[in-house]
């Protein structure tokens, strides 16, 4: 997941100053409180399931980059390594050489 449980407390704090101060405007101090609270979790469970959310689609969006790159293990060899969209650049080099030579004979 990302973030951590911070975001999540800073989130139900937030929401419950809000809606304590809004409350407290118009109800008792109990009847505040009790509604700041029960906002004060809620809004703790809204953090983590967008956090949740976020966690998903930043995964999805590293499988999706990663399965562009054929191996990602070629990194870690010692041969050439091909570039991100798989062009062999000695393989085509050495291709485009023969093909001048060819036309200079």
């Amino acid at each position: 997941m990302i973030g951590s449980a911070l975001w999540n407390l800073i989130g139900a704090i937030l929401g419950f100053i809000f809606v304590f101060f809004i409350s407290f405007q118009s109800t008792s101090f109990e009847a505040a409180i009790i509604r700041g609270t029960l906002c004060f979790f809620s809004f703790f469970l809204i953090a983590f399931l967008f956090r949740f959310v976020w966690a998903a689609i930043a995964v999805g969006k590293r499988k999706e980059d990663h399965s562009l790159n054929e191996n990602p293990q070629d990194s870690l060899s010692s041969e050439p390594s091909e570039s991100s969209d798989g062009f062999d650049a000695e393989g085509t080099s050495k291709m485009i050489r023969e093909l001048m030579k060819e036309d200079q004979q």
